[in-house]
């Protein structure tokens, strides 16, 4: 596997959108330590969301759904349960996840 060109750590929404954007001309990885990437809209199940970059209202988990999609149909992998812990001698970056740890590089 290549290494990716950037790695965004965090899934919220502002790693989402970046991600999107980003991968169309670069490979994108996208730590979440969470299950699900979203962020924060993930738990909030109200409307509210989404009127400025989507022009509709929609739910918390909607709107990281949404969001979600656009990253992985721009070409960004999106790992959840994955952890940035720490960086490594050479400048990588440690991720710890339920498959152990691992040192990743962009």
């Amino acid at each position: 596997m290549n290494a990716p060109a950037v790695i965004i750590v965090g899934g919220g929404p502002a790693g989402l959108t970046a991600a999107a954007q980003l991968a169309r001309t670069r490979r994108v990885l996208v730590l979440e330590r969470e299950v699900g990437a979203g962020g924060i809209p993930r738990h909030s199940d109200h409307l509210g969301y989404g009127l400025r970059d989507r022009h509709r209202f929609l739910s918390g988990p909607a709107y990281a759904r949404a969001l979600a999609a656009a990253a992985r149909g721009a070409g960004a992998e999106l790992r959840t349960e994955a952890m940035a812990t720490g960086w490594t001698a050479d400048g990588g970056l440690a991720v710890t996840s339920p498959a152990g740890r691992e040192e990743l590089s962009a």
